[in-house]
């Protein structure tokens, strides 16, 4: 029912759009979306018009349609149990004939409904065809045969209006489903809308900017963020830039200590790629990109235990699958490859992995290691496809070991890792 009644509400609003030109904008994407919208408003109200409301909101399925337009099956059970009920009230009088009393009323004791308390003195009264259903030292508590007949008539009527009751709302669905283009046209004009207003709202935040688009592969930041992490700082996040092409430099080994900032850098690359792709605008000064078909990860460290799988077979699957499908319009991550074995086979992979992607798949690759002897490898590169970066920082005190994060993007190789003391501070 809330879904309907916003559907209304939605239709409602926009009401006086009969036809395209009606929705006011230059956009065909928003005039057609905002057309729509007002379309399934009779529909709706159909729908609404047969249920009750205060029924739904406490999800009561036996009173959840009016009665003008339930069943004939709901409205001949409702009148059963009406009548069943109004027999074992009068049944109160013979009850209290047969126990000598004016008067005797019904009450009901751990969810056992329709006994009759009789005080213990008086139980010489009671016919033998009732049946003792509780007591205590005072008192006694019965069912008659007529009360027990009616209860279970009463229960019957009350299963079969389940029934019933269950029967109407599969067809009310069913009705609705009838309505299943009218409807599925709105609800995807209001993704659109939805869709075009949150990038709205992304273009209207200061910082971002409206990407470039070029024909030839190529990712260019000037000062590019990552969109998420800037928001939960409570200190300014630090920019970096980006310089990737196919026809200059395509890959970026990526060093630097733990928590220095490599995996949120290589994350906001990616960001900014999708971003601007699906027609956002992206947390930077500037930026120019080329198209990509796709952008493939490898990070992070898991096994798949219920495959059999370490965490080593896990991690070169998913880079296999990766080094099969990446192409030279591609953006390739690839974080701490080969950390899973020995650091001599690791290194190995490492090496053959990052070679084979810059000189054979082309790919823009983001490559990160804690291995700084893979720095070497650029040198095989005379045109600079291969570039050493990393994640500045700064060292103090008498022994070096007080490092300040800069999180800032430079050029060359960390001269050390700071593994443990990286992860710890």
């Amino acid at each position: 029912m809330t879904v309907l009644q916003t559907m209304q509400r939605i239709g409602n609003e926009f009401a006086a759009v009969k036809i395209l030109k009606d929705a006011g904008f230059k956009s065909d994407v928003l005039n057609e979306a905002v057309f729509a919208l007002p379309t399934i408003v009779d529909s709706v109200i159909t729908f609404l018009d047969r249920i009750n409301s205060e029924a739904a909101k406490t999800d009561d399925k036996y009173g959840f349609f009016r009665e003008e337009v339930e069943s004939e099956d709901i409205t001949e059970h409702k009148l059963g149990i009406a009548s069943v009920e109004h027999e074992l009230d009068s049944h109160r009088t013979v009850a209290a004939t047969k126990l000598g009393k004016k008067k005797v009323d019904f009450v009901t004791v751990s969810c056992i409904e329709y006994l009759i308390e009789v005080d213990n003195t008086m139980t010489k009264k009671v016919p033998a065809s009732w049946a003792k259903i509780s007591g205590t030292k005072k008192l006694s508590r019965y069912h008659t045969p007529e009360v027990v007949r009616l209860i279970r008539e009463r229960d019957q009527h009350k299963e079969a209006l389940a029934v019933a009751c269950d029967i109407a709302f599969s067809q009310l669905l069913s009705d609705v489903s009838t309505k299943y283009q009218s409807f599925r046209d709105c609800i995807q004009a209001l993704a659109t809308l939805d869709c075009l207003l949150s990038l709205a709202a992304v273009a209207g935040q200061p910082g971002y900017v409206k990407p470039e688009y070029t024909e030839k592969v190529c990712i260019s930041v000037k000062q590019g963020r990552h969109p998420m992490v800037e928001q939960l700082l409570l200190d300014a996040y630090v920019p970096n830039d980006t310089g990737l092409a196919s026809d200059a430099t395509r890959a970026l080994l990526i060093t630097g200590p733990n928590m220095g900032g490599k995996s949120s850098y290589v994350r906001q690359i990616a960001l900014i790629a999708i971003m601007g792709q699906i027609g956002s605008y992206v947390p930077a000064t500037s930026a120019k990109l080329g198209m990509l078909d796709a952008v493939f990860t490898r990070m992070g460290a898991f096994d798949n235990m219920m495959a059999g799988e370490s965490t080593f077979m896990v991690e070169l699957s998913e880079t296999s699958n990766i080094l099969k499908q990446a192409s030279p319009r591609s953006l390739i991550i690839l974080d701490e490859l080969g950390r899973g074995t020995s650091t001599h086979d690791g290194v190995a992979i490492a090496q053959a992995v990052l070679d084979y992607v810059v000189r054979e798949t082309k790919s823009l690759t983001l490559f990160i290691t804690h291995y700084q002897n893979l720095s070497a490898l650029a040198k095989g590169f005379e045109n600079g496809e291969l570039k050493n970066v990393h994640m500045k920082f700064h060292e103090s005190g008498d022994s070096g070991q007080d490092i300040t994060f800069l999180y800032e993007i430079g050029e060359g190789v960390a001269h050390r890792s700071y593994g443990y003391a990286g992860s710890c501070s």
